[in-house]
């Protein structure tokens, strides 16, 4: 059984632990996917079986990817993410317009130089940053050059700790957690990433994936394409 399969990653499992359940179900030893997604996060993987097809990886992965997600302002985390403590919590006296909201989302389409999150898989000194960030050690990196197409204004819950959702579309590389601490900044106040769901990897769909608890050898068989 060889192709491409797309899978929807469910919350609290890593990317890799759906590769696993792929190769443990197509028995293959050769498969992996286009694009990591944080284990709170959920939404959309390309998983390549057999190795013709994990060669055609970095093809997906060069690919823009659209994601829907629910930042809160106010409070903040070290993973930017709810996967640690609060840092900082601030209520917030006045909750920002709609209109400012969409003024500050506005500035981010084009190209920007982003700052990674400390926590993430790029490498400082061989080691992944996230490994560093763990043990309390200073990370140090570099920004790096990203492009956001779309950034629309979804939904809005002004509150103490406002929840503002958003669609994004942007290039590959872009750390959403990264976009939400910056949009914080603009608005000014900290903000940590609630939700994150990708819905597309260029013109491939969520809404045409199947789910990892529904994997069989039947289903991924009939979900199986190729290029």
């Amino acid at each position: 059984m060889q192709g491409l399969v797309l899978v929807n990653k469910p919350q609290d499992i890593t990317s890799f632990d759906a590769v696993k359940k792929v190769r443990y179900v197509s028995k293959q030893k050769k498969v992996g996917h286009a694009g990591t997604l944080d284990p709170f996060a959920t939404g959309l993987l390309i998983i390549a079986i057999g190795r013709a097809y994990t060669k055609l990886l970095d093809t997906f992965q060069a690919l823009p990817k659209t994601y829907k997600t629910t930042l809160v302002l106010g409070k903040t985390t070290p993973t930017l993410d709810p996967e640690s403590e609060f840092t900082e919590e601030t209520p917030l006296q006045t909750p920002p317009t709609k209109d400012a909201i969409e003024t500050v989302l506005a500035s981010f389409v084009g190209e920007n130089m982003q700052m990674p999150p400390d926590f993430c898989a790029k490498k400082v000194n061989g080691q992944r940053a996230y490994k560093l960030a763990r043990n309390g050690e200073k990370v140090t990196l570099e920004p790096a050059k990203v492009s956001i197409t779309e950034l629309t204004l979804d939904d809005y819950k002004p509150s103490e700790f406002p929840e503002i959702s958003f669609t994004c579309k942007c290039s590959k590389g872009t750390y959403i957690r990264s976009l939400v601490r910056d949009i914080g900044e603009k608005l000014g106040h900290p903000a940590y990433t609630l939700t994150l769901i990708r819905t597309a990897i260029g013109d491939y769909q969520v809404a045409n994936s199947v789910a990892i608890d529904d994997l069989t050898e039947s289903t991924l068989s009939d979900n199986l394409f190729s290029l």
